[in-house]
């Protein structure tokens, strides 16, 4: 009897190792996935000096990406759903892997935007193929919200350490490094998901709707193209076509979704209040993040003079700051209305974009700049 328990519990124990191996293998690319979202923050600059980008195109090189992440996710999600999971890893990671080898050698602004707009949807079918092989591997919920606290972790941690990332390449090695990190991190996972992860589908897998994909990522890539092209280049008649184009696919997509059965969006919860209040909220700080982050990388090289890695430094205690408010703000949600706890935070960021504002081109504009990312 005793054999039996022992050998018993060391099946039991093999087994939660074998699962945390696996989660440590889908959380690999995931990690490169979200340091790509923020690494070329650091590199900008120097593909700046390097290619010579207009304006428009240096907004491209950074947003092709992150547009397609948030914009293929659901539908790479159903294709994973369908083909399978681990299969969808597999073939995404080499696709990763691919586009990050060109990017690294491009020779044009264009080629380094199709190259991350292809790691984009790449990355895109990685986290949602990832999340849904956690459930699989940890049936236990105790056991799966720690798993699954731990994959984010592990998201934002690639996030907040891309400037670091990004600074130590370009200290030793060209712009092209920032990309050339991808090749031998999705040689890895390819090499290590067969052997750690189960392979499964859903048996209700819904049906990729291919239409509305395209109408999504159309008219937002659309009318994005008609803004930045009118800021760079004034409004002549290719921005107003690209807008026109933008808005009537968004019009056709609005359309669709409401006649379909199983829309890719829902559009009606978007009326609610509450999921409106949320989703405006989460929509302002996206915007102004983003053209924060790139306002403070340029700042900090090309008004400050810093090299990236000297850059990076200024940016501990955006990380620090951030890591405490992901840990603070459920504990404060608990005690306060949400709505106390959202406007309270977007006053405390509109505090640190006043510093921004009023940013001097002497050595003291750099804790400024620090104290105004790490507020945002």
């Amino acid at each position: 009897m005793t054999t039996q328990l022992t050998v018993t519990a060391s099946a039991d124990a093999a087994g939660v190792r074998r699962r945390w191996a696996a989660l440590t293998a889908l959380a690999l690319p995931t990690l490169l996935v979200a340091i790509d979202i923020s690494v070329m923050g650091a590199a900008l600059p120097s593909i700046a000096r390097d290619l010579r980008p207009s304006a428009a195109e240096l907004l491209w090189i950074t947003d092709s990406y992150n547009f397609l992440v948030a914009g293929s996710m659901l539908a790479m999600g159903a294709v994973g759903d369908r083909i399978g999971r681990r299969r969808m890893i597999l073939i995404c990671a080499a696709l990763f892997a691919l586009a990050s080898a060109v990017g690294a050698f491009a020779a044009t602004p264009l080629l380094v935007i199709l190259a991350r707009a292809v790691m984009g949807v790449a990355g895109s079918a990685i986290m949602p193929a990832s999340m849904s092989l956690i459930g699989v591997l940890f049936t236990d919920e105790k056991a799966r919200v720690q798993a699954m606290g731990a994959y984010m972790t592990v998201f934002l941690g690639g996030m907040a350490v891309a400037p670091f990332v990004g600074g130590l390449l370009l200290a030793s090695f060209w712009w092209g490094s920032v990309f050339l990190i991808g090749v031998p991190v999705m040689a890895v996972t390819i090499a290590v998901v067969p052997r750690l992860l189960p392979e499964t589908r859903s048996e209700r897998a819904p049906r990729i709707d291919l239409v509305s994909t395209g109408q999504s990522l159309g008219a937002v890539l659309g009318v994005v193209y008609a803004l930045k092209t009118w800021v760079s280049d004034g409004a002549h008649a290719s921005v107003w076509l690209a807008l026109a184009a933008g808005l009537l696919l968004a019009a056709l997509f609005v359309r669709r979704q409401r006649r379909l059965d199983n829309p890719l969006l829902d559009l009606g919860l978007i009326r609610a209040p509450r999921v409106a209040e949320v989703l405006a909220a989460l929509f302002l700080t996206s915007l102004v993040m983003g053209g924060g982050s790139l306002f403070f990388n340029l700042y900090l090289q090309d008004v400050q003079g810093l090299t990236p890695l000297g850059a990076a430094w200024w940016t501990l205690p955006q990380i620090v700051c951030m890591i405490a408010a992901s840990n603070l703000g459920p504990w404060l949600n608990r005690r306060l209305p949400q709505r106390v706890v959202v406007v309270a935070m977007l006053l405390v960021m509109t505090l640190g974009f006043v510093l921004y504002a009023v940013l001097p081109v002497t050595w003291a504009g750099r804790p400024l700049a620090a104290a105004g990312a790490a507020l945002t």
